[in-house]
């Protein structure tokens, strides 16, 4: 038989099943807005993923075709080269060049760019470049210069630039030329043929009689002959050997004597080789190469005072050239400046950082170089260089042709 509760109990009994309702009812809508808030988070982790990736494929697109427009750049460089015959220079501060105080923050991925010694832009190469006629462009004539890879003078050659410097002088470079005219001869000179022209035409030539009417006919004769369109090749040889002949009787010794002496014709040689003390010339092999410079009044050839393949010092045969070593022996005395080096150092080490070696940049490492004096760690740099011509506004205007030429760097080190 069924117990009768009171009107108490069964109160307390709807007021509890009332209560459980409510609670349930408040604990679906906090499930429910568990459920909603894990939708919306798992929505936003969505998006924020879908908009990294983007991100990523954006940066990943913007890296190669950064990289196609650097291979795009180093082609123009490569035209411009091979048409021209001129010299590409790049220097450029990275982010690891600031951190090592190589260079300063301001300077952080600042590129300089020079070519054929004139500082010029990424746009005026690729306008230069493109204004190129194809049938001049030869490819084999170019320096095969890298995004990135940074041109660097050669260690230890200052003496070499400060007597690029010193032929600027119009006495030094009168002493000099006076030593290769008479040790060499007059048909060092590139301008030999206008030059004698001119000398033959002279007031001097006809109070002198250095040159009768007869000599002055031949040389005319095979001038015309050497010039001439029509003339065959076998036609301009033969010319070009007797102008040498001429050439050679210039400034050859007979019997203690010179039939032109160099301070008669040096007046004429310096009018068709320059117009100021600073002038710089650049002679290319016949394949089109940047093969020496002319410095100065009278151009005196970089191959007097350069070293190695190339250069003057040694002969045919290999053994040392007199005449180079006279000059460089005079210009020794000019040049009696203390020479030195950038002691700057910026934490880097010979052999510390091998790019060649691996693809993976903690396999070119050489760790043990952490440690030490000349570790890593010990870096500081020189905030002036050293210039022996710092004060000298004469020293300076030689250094800045020098600089623009592209022939030293700031140190007076040459390329």
């Amino acid at each position: 038989m069924a117990k009768v509760k009171s009107a108490r109990r069964r109160a307390q009994e709807s007021i509890a099943n009332y209560q459980g309702t409510m609670y349930d009812a408040m604990a679906n809508e906090y499930i429910s807005n568990l459920e909603q808030d894990d939708y919306v988070r798992k929505g936003q982790n969505i998006s924020d993923t879908t908009k990294l990736v983007a991100q990523a494929g954006k940066l990943i697109d913007n890296f190669y075709q950064q990289k196609e427009e650097n291979v795009e750049f180093e082609g123009y460089v490569a035209d411009l080269e091979g048409a021209t015959g001129e010299k590409f220079k790049y220097e450029h501060a990275s982010f690891l060049d600031v951190l090592s105080g190589k260079n300063k923050f301001g300077e952080m991925f600042e590129e300089k760019m020079t070519f054929g010694g004139e500082k010029v832009t990424k746009g005026q190469i690729e306008a230069r470049a493109k204004l190129l006629d194809p049938e001049t462009i030869d490819r084999s004539l170019s320096s095969g210069w890298k995004y990135g890879d940074e041109t660097k003078a050669l260690s230890g050659t200052q003496k070499i630039g400060y007597k690029a410097g010193a032929l600027m002088d119009r006495e030094v470079s009168n002493t000099v030329g006076k030593m290769i005219y008479e040790g060499q001869g007059f048909q060092a000179w590139s301008t030999r043929m206008a030059v004698l022209d001119d000398l033959m035409q002279s007031e001097q030539n006809a109070v002198n009689n250095w040159f009768d009417k007869d000599e002055q006919k031949l040389f005319y004769q095979q001038k015309d002959i050497y010039e001439a369109e029509t003339s065959t090749e076998a036609q301009k040889d033969a010319a070009s050997d007797e102008l040498m002949k001429m050439y050679k009787s210039v400034s050859e010794e007979v019997k203690g004597t010179r039939r032109v002496q160099w301070d008669d014709i040096k007046s004429f040689i310096e009018a068709r080789e320059s117009e100021t003390n600073y002038d710089i010339g650049k002679n290319y092999t016949d394949d089109g190469k940047l093969a020496s410079y002319d410095i100065g009044p009278y151009q005196i050839n970089t191959n007097w005072i350069m070293q190695g393949d190339g250069s003057f010092e040694l002969t045919q045969d290999k053994t040392p050239y007199a005449l180079y070593d006279n000059i460089n022996e005079y210009l020794d005395t000019i040049t009696d400046f203390e020479t030195f080096e950038d002691s700057s150092f910026f934490g880097e080490r010979e052999g510390f950082y091998d790019k060649t070696l691996s693809a993976n940049p903690l396999k070119n490492i050489d760790w043990a170089d952490l440690k030490g004096d000349r570790s890593i760690f010990k870096k500081y740099r020189n905030e002036e260089v050293i210039d022996p011509f710092e004060t000298d506004e004469e020293g300076n205007k030689r250094k800045e042709a020098l600089l623009k030429a592209g022939l030293i760097n700031e140190y007076w080190e040459v390329y």
